[in-house]
This record gives C-alpha cells, sequence and structure tokens, in this order.
C-alpha cells in the first residue's frame, strides 16, 4: 500500500551535483535509475520520455532550493513554475542526446576525481569508499547509475564549458559596445505629482457602493480548513530508541570488515583507448603501441612522466595522476594489477579493462588499519537506531494507512493503536505556508472532495523522507464575500488612485502637446502646479543620481535631430509621471584607459556571447527532436 513511502529518493545527490556544476539545465532526469514502469509521461524528446514521477521530483527539489535561496515560492506563479521545471529537463534531455551525436565525454579519471570531490562521500574531508556505498545505498542508486547519471552531467558541462570559452569579441565589437555603454544624454524632465490629483479627488459614497457590487469577486475571505492529524517521523521514533552494549559490540564485529580502512594505494596511468566497437585488428594496434610505451619506461629508462607528455597529443591516450585508490574503486583487472606491484614506483605491463590498455605506476603505499570502537561508538549507535527506526517506521506507515483507511471517519483508533497523538493545526487556506501547511501535499488534500466535503481521512501522505501525516478536517469556513464596512477603506484608496492617474495623464497629454509645440519646459514649470523640473548633467547608462526607471526610459529614445527635441513620457518608481526632454546624444569613448578593466570586460561579454550561443544551440537542437508534452500531466 505504501510504495511510495519506500522509495528513499531524497534529493541530496542532485542538489549536490547542481552545486558543484552550476549548469543552467541541471535538474538531472534520474527517473530510469530508479522507477519501474511507474506512471505515464509528461513529456516526450524524441524517444526519451519525461516520467510523472520525475517531473514532480524535480518540482519538489526546485521548490526547496527556492526556499534555500529565501524565495517564498507562493509568491510565484504555480503554473509557470512547472512549465519551467519541465522545460530545464527537456533542455536536459536534448543536451545529452546531442552531446551523445557529438561524441563527447568524460575520462574515467575525471569521474573519479569528481566522485572524491562530493563532501557527501567524505569522512573527515577524505573520500570513504564505504561512506560512498552506504549513501548510495540509501538513497535507492545503483553505483552503475549513480555514476552514469554524474557522468552524462559532465558531458553537459563540457559542451557549454566548451561553447562558452571558445567565444570570441573582435575589437570592432568591443569598441562598438564601449561606445554604446559610455554613451552620454542629456536631458531634463518635469515631475508631476500623483499625490497632489489624490489629495484633490473626493470619492462620494455612491461610488465606494457601486464599485463594492461590480466587484465582490475581489472582496471573498478565503476558504479556510483546520485540521487534525496525525504524524510519524523516523527521527522521532530513533529518539526513543535505546542501544545496549552488547548490541554494540555485536554491530562493530559484523561491521569490522566495512570499518577497517583497507590499504590504499595512490597510483598514475597511461591508457590507450579502445572503442566499444574496435575490431581486433584496431584492439592489437592500441595493445601495440601501450607495449612500446611500456618498453619505453621499462627497458629504455624514460621517464614515465615524460612519456605521458610526449603522447597527450594523440586523442586515444590520455593519463595522469588517479589519486588514492581502495579496493572496489577501479576496474576489478586495473585494481589487481595495482596491488599487485611490490614497491613505489614500480610499474605494470600493459593491463586490459574495458576502457582500453593502460600502464600503471605505483606511486605510494597507505597500510589499512581498523578504528577502535570507541571511536565509532557513537556513529554505530546512530546507525542502529536510524535502522531500527527504519524497520519499526515502515510497519507503524503501513498500520497507520491501513487504520484511517478502514476506518476513514476518525484518527482515534489509529492514535490508539499506534500511541500517538492527534494534533491541531491553526486556520489554514490554499496559500498558507507555515505549520504543517508549508506542504504542498498536505494542502492540495486538506481540500479535496473526500477530505473536505466528505470529511473522510486523507491517505497517508509522505510529505518528506521519514516523515508521514494522515490529516482530517477538524472544522471548515466557506470562502464569504466581505461586508463592505470591511474593505471601504481599500476601495476608498483603489478609487482615489484610479480617478487621480486619469487626471494626470490628462495633464501629461495636455502638456506633451504643449512641449511638441514649442513650449518648454521651464515655462511649463512655472505654468502648472504641483510639478518640479529637473536639469541634471548629461547622464551615462550606469547614473546612480537618476529614478532608474526614468534612466531606462531615456536610453529608450531615439536620438533626436541636430537641434531638435525627442518629447516623452515616463512613470517613475514611485507612481509620478514625468514629461521628459531629450535634447542630444554624445557618443562614448571606445577604449578605456585601464588595460586590466578592458581585458575584464572582454571575458564578461566572452562569456555571456557564448552563454547565448550555447542556449541558441541548444534551441536549435530541440527543433530538430520531435518534442510532445502532455499539459494535462502537469500537476
Amino acid at each position: 500500500m505504501l510504495l511510495a513511502i519506500r522509495e528513499r529518493l531524497t534529493g541530496w545527490v542532485a542538489y549536490t551535483i547542481v552545486i558543484l556544476l552550476s549548469v543552467p539545465f541541471a535538474l538531472w532526469g534520474i527517473n530510469s535509475y530508479l522507477d519501474g514502469g511507474g506512471p505515464t509521461e509528461v513529456a516526450k524528446v524524441g524517444k526519451a520520455e519525461i516520467s510523472q514521477n520525475e517531473f514532480q521530483r524535480a518540482f519538489r527539489q526546485q521548490l526547496s532550493m527556492l526556499q534555500e535561496q529565501g524565495i517564498d515560492p507562493s509568491r510565484l506563479d504555480d503554473q509557470l513554475l512547472r512549465r519551467s521545471v519541465l522545460e530545464q529537463l527537456i533542455n536536459t534531455r536534448v543536451i545529452e542526446q546531442t552531446s551523445r551525436v557529438l561524441g563527447l565525454r568524460v575520462s574515467d579519471q575525471q569521474l573519479n576525481q569528481m566522485i572524491r570531490s562530493i563532501p557527501a562521500f567524505q569522512d573527515n574531508g577524505r573520500f570513504d569508499m564505504e561512506r560512498y556505498q552506504r549513501r548510495l545505498l540509501q538513497e535507492g542508486y545503483s553505483a552503475v547509475g549513480f555514476e552514469h547519471m554524474l557522468r552524462e552531467s559532465l558531458v553537459a558541462e563540457q559542451l557549454q564549458q566548451g561553447m562558452i570559452e571558445s567565444a570570441f569579441l573582435t575589437d570592432a565589437d568591443l569598441q562598438h559596445y564601449l561606445s554604446l555603454q559610455n554613451q552620454q544624454r542629456r536631458f531634463e524632465y518635469l515631475v508631476f505629482s500623483l499625490d497632489a490629483h489624490r489629495q484633490e479627488v473626493s470619492i462620494d459614497e455612491s461610488a465606494i457602493t457601486e464599485y463594492y457590487q461590480a466587484n465582490q469577486d475581489m472582496f471573498l475571505s478565503p476558504e479556510q480548513v483546520r485540521l487534525e492529524y496525525l504524524e510519524l517521523t523516523v527521527d522521532e521514533l530513533a529518539a526513543t530508541i535505546e542501544i545496549d552494549e552488547d548490541a554494540l559490540q555485536a554491530e562493530y564485529q559484523r561491521r569490522s570488515a566495512q570499518l577497517s580502512v583497507p590499504e590504499r594505494r595512490s597510483a598514475s596511468h597511461i591508457l590507450v583507448r579502445v572503442a566499444d566497437e574496435a575490431d581486433d585488428s584496431m584492439v592489437a594496434e592500441a595493445q601495440s603501441q601501450a607495449e612500446q610505451l611500456y618498453q619505453q619506461i621499462d627497458t629504455e629508462g624514460a621517464e614515465f612522466a615524460a612519456v605521458l607528455e610526449a603522447n597527450l597529443t594523440q586523442p586515444h591516450i590520455e593519463g595522469g595522476e588517479l589519486g588514492t585508490i581502495e579496493p572496489g574503486l577501479m576496474d576489478p583487472g586495473f585494481e589487481d594489477a595495482l596491488f599487485a606491484l611490490d614497491e613505489v614506483g614500480a610499474i605494470t605491463p600493459p593491463v586490459r579493462t574495458r576502457f582500453g590498455f593502460h600502464i600503471i605506476r605505483l606511486d605510494s603505499i597507505r597500510a589499512g588499519q581498523t578504528p577502535a570502537l570507541d571511536e565509532v561508538r557513537e556513529e554505530l549507535e546512530r546507525d542502529l537506531r536510524m535502522t531500527r527506526a527504519e524497520r519499526q517506521f515502515f510497519d507503524a506507515a503501513e498500520t497507520l494507512a491501513n487504520i484511517t483507511f478502514e476506518q476513514p471517519d476518525s484518527l482515534f483508533p489509529a492514535a490508539e493503536m499506534l500511541d500517538l497523538t492527534i494534533r491541531e493545526s491553526e486556520w489554514m487556506d490554499r496559500s498558507s505556508r507555515s505549520g504543517i501547511a508549508r506542504h504542498e501535499q498536505v494542502r492540495d488534500v486538506a481540500f479535496s472532495p473526500d477530505v473536505l466535503l466528505d470529511r473522510l481521512n486523507s491517505p497517508a501522505l509522505e510529505i518528506e523522507p521519514g516523515h508521514v501525516v494522515v490529516v482530517r478536517v477538524a472544522d471548515h469556513q466557506p470562502a464569504d464575500t466581505l461586508a463592505l464596512e470591511e474593505v471601504r477603506e481599500q476601495i476608498v484608496e483603489t478609487l482615489r488612485d484610479q480617478y487621480a492617474t486619469e487626471r494626470l495623464q490628462l495633464e501629461l497629454e495636455e502638456a506633451l502637446t504643449m512641449a511638441r509645440e514649442g513650449t518648454s519646459l521651464h515655462t511649463l514649470a512655472e505654468e502648472t502646479a504641483d510639478t518640479t523640473l529637473h536639469q541634471p548633467e548629461p547622464v551615462t547608462r550606469t547614473a546612480d543620481d537618476v529614478d532608474p526607471v526614468l534612466l531606462g526610459a531615456v536610453f529608450q529614445l531615439t536620438p533626436p535631430q541636430p537641434g531638435a527635441v525627442h518629447y516623452a513620457i515616463s512613470e517613475l518608481s514611485d507612481g509620478d509621471q514625468a514629461l521628459l526632454a531629450l535634447h542630444e546624444v554624445v557618443p562614448g569613448a571606445a577604449t578605456p584607459e585601464d588595460e586590466a578593466a578592458l581585458a575584464e570586460l572582454r571575458d564578461q561579454l566572452g562569456f555571456r556571447t557564448g552563454d547565448e550561443q550555447f542556449r541558441n544551440f541548444i534551441e536549435h537542437h530541440r527543433e530538430q527532436l520531435n518534442i510532445r508534452i502532455r499539459e494535462s500531466r502537469l500537476q
């Protein structure tokens, strides 16, 4: 019944990759490694599908990332946000398919270094193989699936970075940009006060009543519910579990092999790569070349590093330092050869793996060791508590789901059976984001027909990994029209703004006509009450002493002909309006005096150009693929 509860994906791996790689399209398609048949797809990109499960996970992950950045998702348009997440997933599929066509790849050495750099796999800043395997197991990944996903993400970054780093600007492009950036504009503007018109406006009672009656749908109190709920968490269960010394000793003995740090060796290698589709003659040729390189080092006395450097220009040869290697990390044939070497500096004859032929040099040996019980006591106690709590959690969650389903009109039977406390929420509406209402699943189910209208228990909801709730409606307040007296001041302010804006607009249009007919702004300022004339010095696009809205309007105007004036109306940031007169456009200097600043600007513009080219590249390849979206499933 609770298959969803037993899915253990928390999103930490994908989130780590997002932080590490900073790829714009970084919501990775991990569905194929975690789901079986699963629900039908939300979209199809070429032959690749984006399932509903994958979309929902990506959407929840995006919400979490926004909250981490201090952004309240409730202030954003939900449908636009969902569509944005889907577009990112589609772009990811496009990148993956395009990268394969272009033959982009990531070497085993690059993949190994990336895995070792992920903090989730480290213990005190050092990569821990046992932690790596345990965390993948806990999160529902196979090592093959995770490494494939990571390799795809690195390839995507490689594609993006390649385009950005290859972008360049000509001197003419840079000079043109500087000329525009440093351009100056001489103008003046006459400010018309909105507040002055607001003070002149008188709102009569009939207008208030008429507006209220015509717009009652704007004056509704939101529909609200107050919930009763039961919740079950792994953490709370774990806190109640005591671990005795005998159990701790038994766990230490059972895991002694895992806790032991195995012998670790650091190594370097030279790889003569062999393609997957290579025939026998190509394999023989690669083997022969690897043996020649080995002879140069072993017999002729050449330095390992010198041989590697001299051959790196060949596209099928790669190599370098691999860092620390523990048993189980590398290809079995590679590891067997490495751990068979007797002394530091020794090298192996060519070793065949699925990647090609390696020549391996042993760089250092670090002996293995087993920590004492006291060194790992806290970790073992924590793991034992969590293991037992998880078992209890899944059983209790199953019981909770069954009882609340079989007795849908009350939470008391489940509370008594599981010794849980029935809790109560504050009043909440569909936009609430505090307490239990911060979870989208809770808000959705609370206002569903079964729970709201039929007053049934909700299904068991896994609102977070290891956190299940069942809710029911304790009280309900339907949406209702607010009384006129409750919204009178709001209506008065709205009408006052409307009337004042209309009057101000008429006054501005009249002033604009007079200015175009030859009346100066100075004369208009003298003849028009509640206006202020401003005549700033010529400004650039980056001026910080001019209203930014007005500044944007000034630089959008077409330059006037010599001796002419270009007039326009612009709103200001505070709601006032301005009649502006653009007198002159002065071209900017095309060459800055500071060479360092020029170099930095060239890099910034090159990055911007490359990023734009990358986005255009993705858009072009999107057009080449058949993309089908099922809009009804974006929920």
